[in-house]
């Protein structure tokens, strides 16, 4: 016995590999380019979403960094200690603390540098409706705010200025004339609570200061944020629909 054996001949059928009903599909050129040009500026606009969240988050740790820095240089300041940020690692994403500077009326200011313009002016508006004070670095007698206007480059450097946190300064307290001693400072003597600071415990001279838990609504859309600061936070990234 013998197979039967049938064979398609696709030339006589009329079809070819890859067509349908003898016509070749694919897409054109202009099909091709709309596609690319959609992609392009679904990009574009993804980067600069990005930039522009990115830059503000580097704001919020400028400002949460400050505020931790002032806390400690307040303490120093009060048990007589020269004010020092070695205990910190300076170099943020948003720019390096430096200087620390004690003032004759016991406030004081911090030094930041290498800030971009974009997120110096992101501090500057964030800073505008509370006691922060941000102070050029322009080398003046007095110290002069500054403006959005005044950011420029890649390479900013301003000040952080803060009235004195404890309340006296490092000189404060009694003295006892003939010994020439000097009271010990209570740092939490003027303490006041906060929010985000609900309390002060004298440790041996050091304040050491409860936070509030991070979340912790301190006005508005803004949270403390565990370390005692009141930050609004970024929004989080959104899905487009498919």
């Amino acid at each position: 016995m013998t197979k039967n054996k049938t064979e398609i001949n696709l030339s006589s059928s009329g079809l070819t590999r890859g067509s349908r009903n003898g016509e070749e599909q694919g897409r054109s050129m202009v099909e091709m380019l709309g596609v690319l040009a959609v992609v392009g500026v679904l990009s574009v606009g993804g980067i600069a979403g990005y930039t522009y969240a990115m830059n503000k988050h580097y704001a919020n740790e400028l400002l949460a960094g400050a505020s931790e820095r002032a806390v400690l240089v307040s303490a120093q300041i009060l048990v007589g200690k020269t004010p020092s940020l070695n205990e910190f690692n300076n170099t943020t994403a948003g720019g390096t603390f430096g200087t620390v500077e004690e003032f004759d009326d016991g406030g004081f200011g911090l030094k930041v540098s290498d800030v971009k313009d974009v997120v110096c002016q992101n501090v500057i508006k964030a800073t505008a409706d509370t006691s922060i004070f941000i102070a050029k670095d322009d080398n003046a007698e007095v110290l002069n705010e500054m403006s959005e206007s005044d950011c420029s480059g890649d390479n900013n450097a301003f000040w952080f200025v803060y009235d004195d946190l404890g309340g006296n300064g490092a000189n404060s307290g009694d003295s006892s004339g003939e010994s020439g001693t000097t009271e010990p400072v209570d740092p939490c003597a003027n303490f006041e609570p906060t929010v985000c600071i609900t309390a002060c415990t004298n440790n041996n001279g050091i304040a050491k200061y409860t936070y509030a838990p991070a979340g912790t609504t301190c006005g508005g859309p803004s949270i403390c944020n565990g370390r005692g600061t009141c930050s609004t936070p970024l929004p989080g990234p959104t899905m487009g629909n498919n």
